[in-house]
């Protein structure tokens, strides 16, 4: 029988510094590489932030339903992303780093809340 336990514990973690990563390379993308036709401001960091913000508490708790949430915001992230790549002469490598990264918290988060609910399901039957 699989440890779920484990499995869900080490996906957690993993989702943690994807969460963590995206929003550097938001930072990034909207306050440090600025392309050159768009000026750096918090605001458009924060805006581009707030659908992750929403979700933090609740992914910090280990909410099976905020994981699955955070798979949808991510496929926003990715379409935005690879929109980018396609303009890499203004936006640079950047956008391929967030493409990665929005593709490995689709990953992660979608085993966590897999793993998580089999513990869950384990735990309520013992």
């Amino acid at each position: 029988m699989a440890d779920f336990g484990k499995k869900a514990d080490i996906a957690f973690i993993a989702t943690m510094l994807g969460v963590a990563a995206q929003f550097f390379i938001i930072i990034a993308v909207t306050l440090i590489w600025v392309p050159t036709h768009k000026v750096p401001t918090w605001q458009a960091t924060v805006m581009i932030s707030i659908p992750m913000l929403i979700l933090l508490p609740w992914l910090v708790k280990r909410n099976i339903r905020a994981h699955v949430w955070l798979c949808f915001i991510m496929l926003g992230y990715f379409l935005n992303a690879v929109q980018q790549c396609f303009l890499h002469e203004q936006y640079g490598i950047l956008p391929f780093f967030e493409v990665a990264n929005t593709i490995y918290i689709f990953s992660v988060a979608m085993m966590f809340s897999r793993w998580e609910q089999k513990r869950y399901q384990i735990s309520v039957t013992r």
